[in-house]
Parts: structure tokens; C-alpha cells; sequence
């Protein structure tokens, strides 16, 4: 594999799929899942939230934060395949530059690239035919599902959260899928998730995230959420999955 960039280091998890760690300038380093499988754990958290939103047969219109290595984007491009779903929409939203591009690469099979971002797109590509595999979804089509959503904006890479959210509403389907308070306290702020977020949301809407914050519950709580107890993955004491409006 070509150099990563110095800040973004590669991991292998125990299920076989790749993640990465991104180290902060005072030298914390957080890795994007867990070591007991990223994929894994990205189909305990999300895929079952999708599922929920596609049991009540409305389109889904999805709110990924973040992008990362794109597997909850192409867990939930998979389903959509294996669904016949045609009419979706999903806004992505990724800080870091070097990963949007990266993914952006993969699906449009681009060669030739700077080496840094050669590094990170070899490892989406990793990623993607992990979910190939898990989803029975061939690896080709999925690149090509992946390809046609970003041309036609069903599906959409946005930068920083909750910055770059114009325009984004009627969300059905939130995977909180932010760095923890440790590397963006931000992120689980209360007010950050009722004024920034609430006002996207549909008044149908499952959220699920790997985290169990007080702020988190009082912040969905407060968006009309009712909370249902879910074991965190792997070890993990607990995780959130949080359903309003018709949803039970």
C-alpha cells in the first residue's frame, strides 16, 4: 500500500475489514471503529435502523455522520439494491477532505492518484468488498449503485457537520456515527443535536449511534425520540437505537 497520510494510520479488524485512526495534534489517536470488526459493528448499529425505517415502506432519507470509510453509505446502498429501492436520498458528511475524495475515487474507478490519496482509496476499496460479500451485493454493481447516486445527488458528500447542513430536511434515518466527545466534543453537544439537527428531521424517524451520553438522551428526548435499550457491540455496555413518530 502506497503511504498514508502522516495524521491517518490502518488498521485490520478482528472480522477481516479495514479502519483507520487519525492522531491529533497533541498525539491522541482514536480509531474510526472497533477492533472486533468495523463492518461488523456498522450492521449491529445501522443496518437494523435502516431496516426499521424500510419496514414502515416510506423512501428512506438518510443522515450519515460520518462518511469515513463509507460502509454505513454502502450498507445502506446494498439494501437498496437487495430492496429494489430506487427513490432515496442519503447527505453524508465528512470533515476531512482527503476521505470524500478517497471515496469519491473508488466509484468512479479512478487511477493515477497522488499517492496519500491513492493510500486511502485502496483501503475504501477494502471496505467495499467487505460489504460486497456481506450483502451479496457483486462488488462491480455496488461500485456502479455507488457511482450513479453521487452523479444523479441521491446520494451526496458534504463536508463538516452540522456546517454543512443547507437545504437538508425530511430525514428519516440518522446514523450518528460521529468520533467520540474525546476527539470531537462538539459533535455531543445537546444544543448542536436539537437546533442544528432537529429541524432536519421527519416527524417519522429512527436514530442509531454506537454512544449512550446523558446529553444524547436528553437531546433525543427532547426531539420527541423515545429511547429502546440496545447492548453496545462487542463488549461495549450500551449503544443508542431511538424511534418517533409511527415507528415502534
Amino acid at each position: 500500500m502506497q503511504s498514508l497520510p502522516a495524521n491517518i494510520r490502518f488498521f485490520t479488524t478482528a472480522d477481516g475489514s479495514p479502519t483507520l485512526a487519525f492522531a491529533r495534534e497533541d498525539g491522541y489517536v482514536e480509531k474510526m471503529h472497533h477492533s472486533g470488526g468495523a463492518l461488523s459493528e456498522s450492521l449491529y448499529i445501522y443496518q437494523q435502523a435502516l431496516a426499521l425505517m424500510l419496514a414502515e415502506k416510506r423512501a428512506p432519507r438518510v443522515l450519515s455522520l460520518g462518511l469515513g470509510l463509507g460502509y454505513n453509505e454502502l450498507i445502506s446502498l446494498a439494501e437498496f439494491e437487495r430492496s429494489q429501492i430506487k427513490d432515496f436520498k442519503i447527505y453524508s458528511f465528512e470533515a476531512l477532505p482527503v476521505l470524500r475524495d478517497a471515496f469519491r475515487a473508488w466509484a468512479a474507478s479512478t487511477t493515477h492518484l497522488p499517492d496519500e490519496l491513492g493510500a486511502v482509496t485502496a483501503v475504501v476499496a477494502q471496505a467495499a468488498a467487505q460489504v460486497s460479500r456481506a450483502m451479496s451485493v457483486d462488488l462491480s454493481r455496488l461500485r456502479e449503485l455507488t457511482a450513479a447516486a453521487l452523479n444523479d445527488h441521491r446520494l451526496e458528500l458534504r463536508g463538516a457537520f452540522p456546517d454543512d447542513l443547507a437545504g437538508v430536511d425530511k430525514i428519516n434515518t440518522v446514523y450518528y456515527d460521529a468520533y467520540s466527545k474525546k476527539m470531537d466534543a462538539g459533535l455531543w453537544l445537546e444544543e448542536v443535536i436539537i437546533s442544528r439537527m432537529g429541524p432536519s428531521l421527519d416527524e417519522c424517524c429512527v436514530l442509531a449511534t454506537y454512544a449512550a451520553t446523558g446529553a444524547l438522551n436528553r437531546a433525543v428526548k427532547a426531539l420527541g425520540f423515545r429511547l429502546f435499550p440496545k447492548a453496545g457491540f462487542q463488549g461495549k455496555r450500551q449503544s443508542t437505537l431511538a424511534l418517533k413518530g409511527i415507528l415502534n
